[in-house]
């Protein structure tokens, strides 16, 4: 029968806990002689949701040499990547659906009532993200320059898309972008 080591190689960190009490598991290891040595999968790597919960208890605690670094600094670009993604989908959506709204009149779509506001309709989407944008526009102001930078990109994509949903032909709807940036977020606007 082989020999139980006094030492194991590894001692883990001490446990944190939730809010209900509940040990969190640890990824990260600590030697016998205190240096650390990751497994073979990280926290992050097995449950995001618990790591990212661990992580803020550590930063809470001021443990930073319990946190997996890498991780939190791909979490944070993520984040990022993130509200840059949405805000140029929402540009996109909002375009095409202008386009729809000034290219096809004859299948504009409102709510019937005052209190059916919230059926779809393509004003409905409209205003939707309007609303979007200007939530991460408050947000995080930095993504103002983001309108202007992918505008053009947006546009095309919503040019296809408007092409493809009305089955009209793309060379009935202009190359560049009709709307001036002003235009696009106001909720005055509805092209004719």
């Amino acid at each position: 029968m082989p020999e139980e080591q006094a030492n194991p190689p590894y001692k883990t960190i001490p446990h944190l806990h939730d809010a209900a009490g509940k040990v969190l598991p640890d990824s990260r290891h600590r030697s016998a002689n205190g240096a650390d040595s990751d497994s073979s999968t990280t926290l992050y790597e097995q449950d995001f949701v618990t790591w990212a919960e661990t992580t803020a208890q550590l930063l809470q605690q001021r443990k930073f040499s319990n946190i997996e670094l890498e991780s939190l600094i791909e979490e944070i670009q993520d984040l990022a990547r993130r509200d840059r993604r949405q805000l140029q989908s929402r540009l996109s959506e909002l375009l095409l659906h202008l386009l729809k709204w000034q290219y096809q009149p004859e299948f504009r779509s409102y709510p019937q009532t005052e209190n059916s506001w919230n059926e779809n309709s393509w004003a409905r989407s409209i205003d939707k993200q309007r609303d979007g944008i200007r939530d991460l526009l408050k947000d995080s102001p930095s993504l103002k320059a983001l309108i202007s930078e992918s505008l053009d990109e947006c546009y095309t994509r919503a040019r296809k898309g408007a092409a493809r949903e009305t089955r009209k032909s793309i060379e009935v709807f202009p190359t560049l972008c009709p709307y001036q940036e002003s235009q696009i977020l106001d909720d005055n606007f509805w092209p004719n």
